[in-house]
């Protein structure tokens, strides 16, 4: 997993990885911290802070991969009564 901070410019202000996630963290002008996961479209999260928008990406994407996961089976399932 990597994270990489953004200012409200898009600029980057740090990055950490670990793994083979990249978290993306942005600065929003108005204050607080915009988290999202490029490979997880639409996982979007945001903070006051640093800490707290981290902790709300990790668990939107536990969300986000619940969602795709039932929607996954969901459809295999459509699919086999179908055949």
């Amino acid at each position: 997993m990597s994270y990489t901070l953004r200012d409200q410019f898009g600029n980057c202000v740090s990055s950490f990885e670990a793994g083979g996630m990249r978290i993306d963290f942005t600065q929003a002008a108005e204050g607080g911290y915009c988290a999202e996961i490029p490979a997880f479209p639409g996982c979007v999260s945001f903070g006051d802070s640093l800490e707290a928008a981290r902790a709300n990406i990790i668990e939107a994407a536990a969300v986000w991969m619940e969602t795709r996961l039932t929607w996954m089976m969901s459809k295999r399932g459509a699919e086999a009564a179908l055949a």
